[in-house]
This record gives structure tokens, sequence and C-alpha cells, in this order.
């Protein structure tokens, strides 16, 4: 059954479609096969969410999620946290319009995972009706998804 939630989820697939390909085609200037993997992955699994009309059918977007937290927020950490030689320029790193799309699409595969969760906890009657702050929050992740990519890509030209 599709509702409020799953069609977030769906939603915030195409979001990470729209973020590879951005990435692929104006920061990375290349596809990396893991973003390709993922990309197609996406736009199929958004596809599903959308035209499978069982209850069961967040359950892919909630395996996705977790496939795709396990292989993109450990890498994120890692540039995040590593050692720095004190010789090294930060700014360069700061500066680097990647760690702003690794970001990105860590939180975008995140919230994937809740949405299609909360999307399959209400089609099991576990949870309530989405409730009024839901669409203040879905315009604020299009929000933060657009204010990254811009940022990312102007990072990029300059």
């Amino acid at each position: 059954m599709r509702n409020a939630y799953t069609k977030w989820a769906a939603s915030l697939l195409f979001m990470q479609v729209v973020t590879i390909l951005c990435s692929g085609f104006f920061i990375l200037r290349h596809f990396p096969v893991i973003h390709v993997a993922n990309g197609a992955a996406a736009l199929i699994i958004a596809i599903i969410l959308l035209a499978v009309k069982k209850r069961w059918a967040p359950v892919i977007g909630i395996i996705y999620g977790l496939l795709f937290t396990v292989l993109t927020v450990p890498s994120l950490f890692i540039s995040m946290f590593r050692n720095i030689d004190p010789e090294y320029n930060a700014m360069i790193e700061a500066s680097n319009p990647f760690i702003g799309i690794s970001f990105l699409s860590a939180l975008i595969v995140f919230f994937i995972f809740l949405a299609s969760l909360a999307g399959l906890l209400l089609n099991l009657e576990r949870i309530p009706a989405p409730a009024a702050w839901f669409p203040v929050l879905k315009g604020s992740m299009a929000g933060a998804i657009l204010m990254g990519l811009i940022i990312s890509l102007y990072l990029q030209n300059h």
C-alpha cells in the first residue's frame, strides 16, 4: 500500500539518483562502479515503491537504506576524522566538494531507511497517519538536498 511515507521514500530515491548524476557529471567527472550500482538500485526501488501496492513494498526501501548506510556512512566518517598532516593545507579538504556530496548522500540514504520503515509500520497499522509536521520535514529535506548540490557545484567551480 502506498502511503505518505512510502511516497516520500520514493521521492528521496529519485533525489539520490539526481545527486549521483550531478556528482558524476559535474563534481567527479566520472562514474565509479558503486555510484552506478547505487543509482540503478535507487531508480529501480523507487519505481517498485510507487508501482507495487502490497503492504510489504517498503521492505525493499529498508533493505536499500540498510545496505547503502553500511556502505556510505563509514566512508564519510573516515574522511571526516582522519588524521591530517600539520603541513597539509586543510582548506583544500574543507573546500572539497565531494565531502559535501558524501554527506548529502549519507543523509538521503538514512532518511530513505527511516521513511521506508515508517511506511511499513503504517501499512502494518502500528503507527498513525503522518503528523501535521510531516510536510515541513519533507520540504526541509528537499531544501537541504538542493542546497547541498548548489554548494558542492559552487565549490567545484571555484
